[in-house]
């Protein structure tokens, strides 16, 4: 791939001409191309297709946009985390904004810094893995525990806790992880205690913890932690041909790495995007002026005015059927969704597949999930 050298990676003459070197670049390479061969299979699944709708006839085309699907998935994210901000707020909530990097022995190399520029240095002689590929699917499972054991201790105390989670990769594509928690004024002494005490008992390096800076200023705490999420994606970003994007795509599916997690709320990420994506210009224009009016995100304005009545039946069990609800009927925003509880294919992993979604503004039906069928045509 000619777009990678080892000027893309800041490193030193010396550490470039290493075998770890080598082997980072590889890996970046690697990110790369699965990036592309993600978005090829997509093409290709597609081409020679099309979409027609059960109910009315009408046929769509069936077409992947790579670039216009990972817009739809990182501007869903920030509208969730400014709503968990809002909440936050709502509670009077304060923010902790925490970095964990892992321990020396999962970093095949060491940085130091020349001038204003991080170099990759030299090799780590405490490296104790057999590979870099090893060394970040490890890394990755070691922090999400380490995120595990802390949200559960604080949690104990905290009860109102809201959270945003952020991986990110290091120069040698090892992952570091970034957590803005909100909390009560009360607790804050708390968690840096249970802080202190994880980082000895997982042996973390180049931790920040950090309240103080941030206890005046949500908005400023939420600003900080999207700068990550925002590094490279920001409104203008070609996101089918930026560079360190293909890379950062690439990273997250080649080690099922989850970018970017929050705590979970009753309206979903997926009912959210479905819904937006099922109003027409007018209903949602209606609902983009409220929150300017408001300087509220759309996630927060339905999150607050809505009520959900949610049906999950299993798919190895078809007579069970589960009902949750949350929200007050006379809502001005109502939401019915039905979706089939499943076991993925050789997995443990407990998935949801959404078959109907009705959404209702002021008791008139606004949206609602229409059944498609795949057809083939001749190009």
């Amino acid at each position: 791939m000619n777009v990678l050298d080892l000027d893309f990676v800041a490193m030193t003459k010396k550490f470039a001409k290493t075998p770890q070197a080598k082997e980072i670049m590889d890996m970046y390479a690697l990110c790369f191309k699965a990036s592309y061969e993600k978005e090829n299979k997509q093409h290709k699944f597609r081409k020679g297709k099309k979409l027609i709708n059960i109910k009315s006839g009408e046929i769509l085309p069936f077409v992947y946009d790579f670039a216009k699907e990972q817009k739809v998935y990182f501007q869903s994210i920030k509208q969730k985390v400014f709503a968990i901000e809002q909440l936050a707020q709502d509670h009077e909530l304060v923010p902790i904004f925490i970095t964990y990097t892992l321990p020396s022995h999962f970093h095949i190399a060491k940085s130091r810094k020349y001038k204003s520029i991080r170099k990759l240095s030299r090799v780590n002689e405490n490296f104790l893995f057999d590979s870099l590929e090893e060394a970040i699917r490890s890394g990755y499972i070691y922090l999400q525990q380490v995120f595990r054991v802390f949200y559960k201790r604080v949690k104990d105390y905290e009860k109102n806790l809201l959270y945003v989670k952020v991986f990110e990769p290091h120069k040698t594509l090892v992952p570091h992880m970034h957590v803005l928690f909100f909390v009560m004024p009360e607790n804050v002494t708390k968690v840096e205690k249970t802080f202190r005490k994880i980082v000895l008992e997982f042996d973390l390096q180049q931790t920040k913890y950090d309240a103080c800076e941030f206890v005046k200023n949500i908005k400023r705490a939420t600003k900080y932690l999207l700068k990550y999420l925002q590094k490279n994606q920001n409104e203008k970003i070609d996101y089918s041909a930026d560079v360190y994007f293909r890379i950062l795509d690439g990273w997250k599916r080649l080690f099922k790495i989850r970018l970017i997690t929050s705590t979970n709320l009753p309206l979903s990420l997926t009912a959210y995007r479905k819904i937006y994506k099922l109003l027409d210009n007018e209903a949602i224009g209606k609902v983009r002026q409220i929150c300017i009016s408001k300087n509220i995100s759309i996630f927060y304005e339905l999150y607050r005015n809505i009520y959900i009545h949610k049906t999950i039946k299993a798919r190895d069990s078809p007579t069970k059927i589960k009902i949750n609800e949350f929200g007050e009927k006379n809502a001005k925003y109502k939401l019915y969704i039905v979706s089939e509880k499943y076991k993925a294919m050789g997995r443990k992993i407990t998935r949801y597949r959404l078959d109907d979604l009705q959404f209702y503004i002021n008791e008139a039906l606004v949206a609602s999930i229409e059944k498609f069928s795949i057809i083939h045509t001749k190009e």
